[in-house]
């Protein structure tokens, strides 16, 4: 009888092992979404940054030339 007594007390450890493994993973993951999360912010807004700089260069050689603006027509 002891000897099933110490393989349960074994198995019981390891359970409890495995669960904080468990719960280890799924932090990782949640911070790495979160990481993803953030970073493809960070792409997005400097993609529309670049963007809107590239537009006002337009505009304002457009307004130094006297080629007519998609505004005027």
């Amino acid at each position: 009888m002891e000897a099933f007594s110490l393989i349960h007390e074994r198995l019981r450890a390891i359970e409890d092992r495995l669960l904080k493994i468990e719960s280890g993973q799924n932090s990782l993951i949640s911070d790495a979404k979160a990481a993803a999360g953030a970073a493809a912010t960070m792409v997005a807004t400097a993609a529309l940054t670049e963007t809107v700089t590239r537009l006002t260069r337009i505009e304002e050689d457009l307004k130094r030339s006297d080629r007519p603006r998609l505004t005027d027509r």
